[in-house]
């Protein structure tokens, strides 16, 4: 069972500077609460199949997370021809507080088996996410245009997860457990683009090239990385209308995802006893080359 609340408020409103211009606000807040309990059982045999012992564990969850999101936005139009400026500066903030308790005991079986134990996590983390970016647009003559771009982002992670062994009704830490680890990631990118229609054939093109740095520092074992990269994201897009009825296009575009931010969190999720869920912070973005050929019949 997994009662869920969560409450969710938005708030937006635009200010219309001008005939030409227009600034906007958006505020976005989610609160979480989610309590969650479970029970697990684990049968421990030898290798020929016979039960040794079993192993039983209760685990009681109580997640309480915070969500908020501010941007500003602006909008204007320099003249007649379609000419266009917008620009976005955004700021989020994510807060989560999970407490988590494990009861495990042990039965006999075939042999004397471990000693049961109590667990007690405490588990904080704390994510900003900071972002500017520009887009200007300019037609031009002859069904063309032309847009370019530019974008900065900076995120930071701070985790701070504890384990306590509970022993006689007192807490005793687990450093052995224990992590706290904090993530730096700062993005710069620029990006131009071009398209044009002629009678028969469209196309596009366009570059983008993005600047990434990483910083992670466990500051439980003292281990840190540091990463820089930067690759250049071309993509290109034609469509060719041989008839009334055919119609062929190619496009080919280079991407990269990276991964989210648990994924690169080495905190420790324990399911049960033997069952836990941890993040890689070594994990490196993946970088994908699509390549896509299309024929439209009867534009369909």
């Amino acid at each position: 069972k997994q009662p869920i609340r969560s409450h969710n408020g938005k708030f937006g409103a635009d200010f219309y500077a001008g005939p030409k211009t227009v600034i906007g606000v958006v505020f976005n807040g989610n609160l979480f609460h989610n309590k969650r309990g479970g029970y697990t059982n684990a049968l421990i045999t030898d290798p020929e199949g016979v039960l040794q012992y079993t192993t039983s564990m209760d685990n009681v969850l109580n997640d309480k997370r915070f969500n908020g999101f501010g941007n500003l936005n602006f909008k204007h139009t320099i003249d007649s021809t379609g000419k266009e400026l917008t620009m976005d500066v955004d700021y989020g903030s994510y807060q989560s507080h999970a407490d988590q308790n494990f009861v495990t005991e042990q039965f006999s079986a075939a042999i004397v088996p471990p000693p049961g134990y109590v667990l007690h996590t405490d588990q904080r983390g704390n994510l900003s996410v900071k972002s500017v970016k520009a887009d200007y647009l300019h037609p031009l003559k002859k069904d063309a245009k032309f847009e370019a771009g530019l974008k900065s982002s900076i995120v930071e992670t701070d985790n701070d997860i504890k384990f306590f062994n509970v022993v006689d009704m007192e807490e005793q830490p687990d450093p052995t457990r224990s992590n706290h680890f904090i993530y730096k990631e700062n993005i710069n990118a620029a990006y131009l683009n071009f398209a044009k229609s002629f009678p028969k054939i469209d196309f596009q093109v366009g570059l983008r090239l993005e600047q990434t740095r990483t910083e992670g520092n466990q500051l439980t074992t003292g281990e840190q990385f540091t990463r820089s990269y930067a690759y250049l994201f071309p993509s290109v897009f034609v469509n060719r209308k041989l008839s009334e009825k055919n119609q062929f296009s190619f496009s080919y575009s280079r991407r990269i995802d990276r991964p989210d931010y648990r994924q690169l969190n080495p905190f420790r999720i324990f399911v049960d006893a033997y069952t836990y869920v941890v993040g890689d912070p070594a994990l490196k973005p993946v970088l994908t080359n699509s390549y896509e050929l299309g024929h439209t019949f009867l534009q369909k």
